[in-house]
This record gives structure tokens, sequence and C-alpha cells, in this order.
């Protein structure tokens, strides 16, 4: 059995300011995902739809124990999990956002556009390890 507990401390500004990555990789994963609320792991995390989010020992215990005895509550947290990661979060998800902003900083003059120069064909093929 998987399971993610993620507990970031207290709620300050320096654990406000911390990524949810750690949630994400795990929710892509199909792995059901307990967060403590703080920073964005609150918007990451829907609570009870795609993992839990437990503030107090009493939330923690409960959480893990309905986890732990459930395997088709972890199943579907999971499923739930890996479908909200690739819908936000994945870079098939990000990408039309991504041509967009540079598009449009582009048209605003934000970007140069090299003309006439093209990257070399190396730079386009992978590059393998020496070993």
């Amino acid at each position: 059995m998987r399971v993610l507990f993620l507990t970031l401390g207290p709620d300050t500004e320096f654990v406000a300011g911390k990524c949810a990555l750690k949630a994400i990789q795990y929710m892509a994963c199909g792995i059901p995902v307990v967060a403590s609320p703080v920073g964005v792991s609150g918007e990451v995390v829907v609570d009870g739809e795609c993992g839990f989010l437990a503030s107090t020992p009493e939330q923690w215990l409960d959480r893990l124990a309905r986890l732990l005895g459930d395997a088709e509550l972890r199943r579907r947290l999971g499923k739930a999990g890996r479908r909200r990661a690739r819908s936000l979060y994945s870079i098939h998800s990000a990408l039309p956002k991504l041509v967009e902003v540079l598009e449009s900083a582009a048209g605003r003059g934000g970007l140069v556009e090299p003309s006439g120069i093209e990257p070399p064909t190396s730079a386009l093929r992978t590059r393998r390890s020496p070993n």
C-alpha cells in the first residue's frame, strides 16, 4: 500500500511559500495524498476528492485510519488525484498557456526574434551519455 503523508509544519510565511510539487507528483502516480492545508497544498489537494487535508493530530489519525482500512477509498482517491494532476499540472495542460504567454510577449516586443538564425541540428537530438 502506498500513501503520501505530506506534513509541512506550522502555517508560517516560509512554509506557506513552499511548493506542492511532491503532492502533485504522487497524485500523478495515482497515490493518495494526505497533506497539511498550508500554502498551495490546500489548493492542489481537494479534501475528500483526490486526497485528504489534515490540520490537527486527530484529523491526521482519522484520515490515515480511513485510508489504511479502505482499499477502495485509496483506489478512488488515487485515480481522482491522477486525473487532477494530468488536467491541471501536466505539460499537456500547461503548454497552451505557455504558448499564449510567449506569443503575447512577442507581440508586445517582449521577445527578440533571431532573424535567420537556426539552432544547430545537434541541439535538436537527444544526447547520450558517454557510458
